[in-house]
């Protein structure tokens, strides 16, 4: 089984559209990243640290952030 996508680059939709199929697998692997490392990441910084439960947001979003930069993950380049 085969399949062929074609997308026209010059045509602004269809390179978002090809930009969001090439980026994949690095979306794939940053979701796996939060699956099995965000909660040990957080929990580290929590046992080093005393946190507030207002700063505990901000950890977690800092540290979902440093994981999908890590896999070259621009959410506003993904949306927009």
């Amino acid at each position: 089984m085969k399949a062929t996508l074609e997308f026209n680059l010059d045509d602004f939709d269809d390179r978002m559209s090809h930009f969001r199929c090439v980026m994949g697998i690095n979306m794939a692997l940053a979701l796996w990243n939060i699956e099995m490392k965000l909660i040990d990441r957080v929990i580290s910084r929590i046992k080093t640290d005393t946190i507030s439960k207002e700063d505990l947001s901000e950890i977690i979003r800092t540290e979902l952030n440093d994981m999908l930069s890590e896999n070259e993950i621009n959410l506003d380049q993904l949306i927009n």
